[in-house]
């Protein structure tokens, strides 16, 4: 039930009782018709999304040790003489497609080599944001 919020509980507390589904058990019998067993529902809704909060912070903050010690996040960049010659390639008037199938790789990949965004060199170094 990670990621269940309190109103998402509700909704599907009241779903079950609309299909005649009036017991749902959990790690004990808890019975959803009586307010003990509607608080004790709720209560693990409550408890899945602080969870849910503690992982998302952990993430963040191990993405954020990672850039402050200047590792590089995402995919490696192709080699610059792949690039290159993907360029030359392209600049002979083959498309996209062929081109990737060509190299072997995936067109767009083919597509960022042909039009970097601008600061890609930037980024590249670590120099960017």
């Amino acid at each position: 039930m990670p990621g269940l919020r309190g109103m998402h509980c509700n909704h599907l507390c009241g779903a079950l009782r609309a299909s005649s589904l009036y017991r749902v058990r959990l790690c004990s019998k808890a019975d959803t018709t009586t307010p003990a067993g509607k608080a004790m529902f709720q209560m693990l809704g409550v408890f899945a999304e602080f969870e849910r909060s503690i992982i998302q912070e952990r993430v963040r903050a191990g993405l954020q040790r990672a850039k402050r010690e200047g590792k590089r996040l995402g995919r490696p960049p192709i080699a610059d003489k792949l690039a290159e010659r993907i360029r030359a390639v392209l600049a002979g008037g083959m498309s996209a497609r062929k081109t990737a199938a060509k190299f072997d790789v995936n067109p767009s990949t083919v597509q960022r080599v042909a039009h970097p965004f601008e600061g890609a060199d930037n980024c590249r170094r670590g120099l960017g944001k």
